[in-house]
C-alpha cells in the first residue's frame, strides 16, 4: 500500500512539473501580433547595423515564436515617430531619443546595455584628427564642426550643454559652419577623411570604429572634450503591447547569452532598465530647451 502511495505521489509530481514547464514555455499569447517591428536608430550604415543586430533578432524570433522585422530609421526621429504611430513595436534608442519617445508616446524601457568597455555608462566626446593642428576646443574656433543628430544624447545634447553652460559660446557663431551627419559612424569618418575638422560622437562608437577597422586606433583622434558618463542605450517597447508579450520580451532579452553576438553588439549583455535612470538626460534636455526662451 505504501509503495502504491509513493508511486502515485511521484506520478503527480511528474505531471505537476510537466505542467509547470509547459506553462513557462507557452505564455498566454492573447492579443499578440503576428509580427513585431523592431526600430533601430542609425548608428552606422544600415547593412552594418543589420550585421550587428541580426543574431539578436533571430534569437528573439525563436524564443517568442514571432516574426520580427528590423526597421532601420533614416534618422532618430523616424523611430521616435514610429513608436507613437504604432508602426514600430520595440526599438533600440539612445538615451535622449528614449526620453523623447517616453514623453511623446509613453514608450517603456525594459533592458539596457552593459557594454564591454564602459559598463553601464558611456561618454560624449568631441574629436579632431590627431595629425592636425586642432588640439583643444580653443583651437577649433572658426573651424567646421559636425553634430550627429538632434535626437542624439552624446552626439548633440551633451556637447550643446557644454558649449552653452560651461564655455558660454554659441556653436553657430563659434565655428565656421555647423552640420548634422546623421550617425556616429559618419561623424567619425568625416573627421578622419577631412570632410569636417571637429565633430561630436561618443567613446563607445570610437571603440566600435576601431574594432571594425574604420580607424586604426584611438590615437588617430584627439579627444578635445569628454563628458561625464550617461546611462547606456535602452531597448523599449510600446506601452500598448500585451503585458504577457512585454514579459516574454524582457525575459528573452535579459537571458540572451550568445557571446560572439554580444561581442558584435559591443556588450557583455543586457540588464533591466528603469525610466528614472534617464532623469539626468531630462535635466540636460530641460537646460537646452530653456535656451530657446
Amino acid at each position: 500500500m505504501k509503495k502504491r502511495w509513493l508511486g502515485l505521489i511521484a506520478a503527480v509530481g511528474i505531471v505537476s512539473l510537466a505542467a509547470s514547464s509547459f506553462s513557462r514555455a507557452a505564455p498566454d499569447r492573447t492579443g499578440w501580433p503576428a509580427q513585431l517591428s523592431f526600430g533601430l536608430i542609425p548608428l552606422e550604415q544600415s547593412t552594418e547595423t543589420a550585421t550587428r543586430f541580426d543574431p539578436f533578432v533571430k534569437y528573439l524570433e525563436s524564443k517568442l515564436g514571432l516574426k520580427i522585422r528590423a526597421y532601420y530609421g533614416a534618422d532618430y526621429a523616424a523611430i521616435i515617430v514610429g513608436l507613437g504611430a504604432r508602426s514600430v513595436d520595440m526599438a533600440y534608442l539612445g538615451p535622449l531619443a528614449y526620453v523623447k519617445a517616453a514623453r511623446q508616446s509613453g514608450a517603456q524601457p525594459f533592458a539596457r546595455e552593459n557594454t564591454l568597455k564602459t559598463g553601464l555608462g558611456y561618454s560624449g566626446v568631441i574629436v579632431s584628427r590627431a595629425d592636425g593642428k586642432i588640439k583643444t576646443l580653443a583651437d577649433a574656433k572658426g573651424k567646421s564642426f559636425a553634430f550627429v543628430d538632434p535626437n542624439s544624447a552624446s552626439g548633440y545634447l551633451l556637447p550643446m550643454v557644454h558649449f552653452y553652460q560651461d564655455l558660454k559660446i554659441n556653436p553657430q557663431t563659434y565655428f565656421k559652419n555647423v552640420s548634422f551627419l546623421g550617425s556616429h559612424e559618419a561623424s567619425i569618418e568625416a573627421v578622419i577623411e577631412g570632410e569636417v575638422q571637429v565633430a561630436a560622437t561618443n567613446n563607445r562608437e570610437i571603440e566600435i570604429a576601431i574594432r571594425d577597422g574604420e580607424i586604426k586606433s584611438a590615437g588617430d583622434l584627439n579627444i578635445l572634450w569628454k563628458s561625464k558618463p550617461i546611462p547606456t542605450s535602452p531597448l523599449v517597447y510600446r506601452k500598448e503591447l500585451p503585458e504577457s508579450l512585454k514579459a516574454a520580451l524582457r525575459e528573452a532579452t535579459l537571458s540572451f547569452n550568445n557571446k560572439p553576438a554580444l561581442e558584435r553588439l559591443g556588450i557583455k549583455g543586457f540588464v533591466p532598465a528603469r525610466d528614472a535612470e534617464y532623469d539626468p538626460i531630462r535635466k540636460l534636455e530641460a537646460f537646452k530647451l530653456a535656451l530657446r526662451k
